[in-house]
């Protein structure tokens, strides 16, 4: 009998996750986040729509909406991964003025490397407390952005600079129970008293991605936290407005690179952290 294939473990808050993965290669795919990827175990490669060919690195930063996939199984990478509305995506600075992958230099972190990868590795031995898994995402993104400017980006946040129509349907929606089908822009921008144009214009002006995508990002996180907690792919796809389990299978390959089918079997184990210990603030 051969060796069982290695875990992955995705935690997930409600704007940020943190994924443990040795996945083998995906498919291209469009993420609405930004993405930081670390490897423990040297260089992975790394294709990116635009690029004459695969390239290889040990720590890279990918905006949103940059579509990508890893060509390398088999290495054990951390990946955080940062929503627009999330009070730490500001921290990243002068990265989110990219629109292509960027290589980040191991000798330009803001803490030793070596060090950041036995960190990590807890990670890779088994499923970690959602308080440890909080603390790894941190650390990550402090080497990268300083823990200055991760301080300073969550106090923005905190202090309500993006525009507060913006960040007032952004509350709306996490704290619906359920996400209506047809929800639209339209209804969405009533509610803030905008005409729907004006409130499309301000939407990707504050978030950096369609209303529709964001929404669309929304069901796919919500579908995988149901699936957590034991229900089937129809059952979940259905829960959070997808019209099948088709549906959300394009949905979830076009985002994540790899179909839902993935999250319910063995290869990967999904850890809802956003209601537990380690659900906000600070590390």
């Amino acid at each position: 009998m051969g060796l069982a294939s290695p875990k992955n473990y995705l935690y997930f808050w409600d704007t940020y996750t943190l994924y443990a993965t040795v996945q083998p290669a995906g498919e291209m795919h469009t993420q609405t986040t930004a993405s930081i990827t670390l490897s423990l175990d040297g260089a992975f490669s790394l294709e990116a729509r635009g690029d004459e060919s695969a390239r290889e690195f040990r720590a890279v930063f990918v905006p949103p909406g940059v579509e990508h996939r890893v060509t390398t199984p088999g290495v054990r990478r951390v990946v955080i991964q940062l929503e627009p509305g999330s009070p730490f995506y500001y921290s990243l600075g002068d990265l989110l003025e990219s629109d292509r992958v960027r290589p980040l230099e191991i000798t330009e972190l803001h803490v030793n490397y070596t060090e950041l990868c036995e960190a990590l590795a807890p990670a890779f031995r088994g499923r970690v407390a959602c308080e440890a898994a909080h603390a790894m995402f941190f650390q990550i993104l402090r080497a990268v952005a300083g823990a200055a400017a991760v301080a300073a980006s969550e106090r923005l946040a905190r202090g309500g600079l993006r525009d507060e129509r913006i960040a007032r349907v952004l509350d709306d929606l996490r704290n619906m129970e359920e996400l209506p089908a047809g929800l639209s822009a339209a209804e969405l921008a009533a509610s803030v008293d905008l005409s729907t144009e004006r409130f499309r214009r301000l939407f990707k002006s504050e978030m950096g991605l369609t209303v529709r995508r964001y929404l669309l990002w929304l069901r796919i996180r919500r579908a995988g936290a149901a699936v957590t907690t034991g229900v089937s792919l129809t059952e979940a796809a259905h829960a959070v407005g997808f019209y099948d389990s088709a549906h959300l299978s394009r949905s979830c390959k076009e985002f994540l690179g790899f179909p839902p089918s993935f999250l319910t079997g063995q290869a990967v184990e999904m850890v809802n952290c956003a209601a537990g210990p380690g659900a906000a603030g600070l590390a």
